[in-house]
């Protein structure tokens, strides 16, 4: 499932764009390019209101849920062993880590 989502970050040389985050996923395996996609969708989920909103607090409880964000720390552990002489999906795997979706 492809998660579009405006992305700014804060480091240099981490991608900035949706389009630059495509670029970096491109070539890289299923199961990396899956983490990223649910990494994103998590960051961008944990950046929702819903506040004062009870019924779209409990749609965004539930969408977190399916996204197994609370899992994401150790599915970055395992990829990063995984794939740890692979720079092209580390890089991508930090670049998902490191970005504020709006």
């Amino acid at each position: 499932m492809a998660v579009i989502i405006a992305l700014s970050v804060s480091a240099p040389g981490h991608a900035q764009t949706q389009e630059e985050v495509d670029t970096l996923i491109r070539d890289l395996p299923p199961d990396a390019k899956a983490f990223i996609d649910r990494n994103l969708a998590c960051h961008h989920l944990a950046g929702e209101g819903g506040d004062n909103d009870a019924e779209r607090a409990e749609e965004i409880a539930k969408m977190m849920r399916d996204y197994r964000c609370d899992a994401l720390a150790d599915d970055a552990t395992a990829l990063r062993k995984k794939y740890s002489a692979a720079p092209k999906i580390l890089k991508a795997i930090d670049a998902s880590d490191s970005v504020d979706a709006e």
